[in-house]
């Protein structure tokens, strides 16, 4: 079991993508203003700072999204395909 969180993300960067690669029939915050999508990300961003904190206690891992998407993803997969979080 891991977890993937965004508590180091930039809020003005991720408005822009969500924005740029947002929008279509499935998404679900299309409808959402600025102010309430700047909210929503807040909200998840301190949602992220908890949930790394209790994978920390509980001594699970925790992959920080915001560092690098690309590298994330990739020892994620390693992770749950191998149990090596490296």
């Amino acid at each position: 079991m891991c977890f993937l969180g965004l508590a180091k993300v930039d809020t003005p960067t991720k408005l822009q993508e969500i924005r740029h690669f947002g929008g279509g029939a499935d998404d679900w915050l299309r409808h959402y203003s600025d102010e309430q999508l700047t909210q929503e990300i807040e909200r998840l961003k301190a949602l992220s700072v908890r949930l790394q904190s209790a994978c920390q206690e509980c001594g699970l891992v925790y992959f920080e999204v915001a560092d690098d998407m690309s590298s994330t993803a990739t020892r994620t997969i390693r992770y749950l395909s191998k149990g090596n979080a490296s």
